[in-house]
């Protein structure tokens, strides 16, 4: 799921890209979430990397 103006052009660069590279708040598991909200099939990127929520 993208945020704000990355809906724009986020799904688009990741099919054109070579490598695509999806950094996450959280991994759920396999059902974790409404199908309709994935921005992106699972098939335009090549790895997720999972990274701890900035503190304020």
């Amino acid at each position: 799921m993208f945020r704000n103006a990355e809906r724009n052009f986020g799904p688009v660069m990741c099919m054109a890209a070579r490598i695509a590279v999806a950094q996450v708040d959280e991994i759920v598991a396999l059902g974790g979430f409404v199908p309709e909200n994935v921005m992106v099939p699972g098939i335009f990127v090549q790895r997720v990397v999972q990274v701890k929520a900035s503190q304020p």
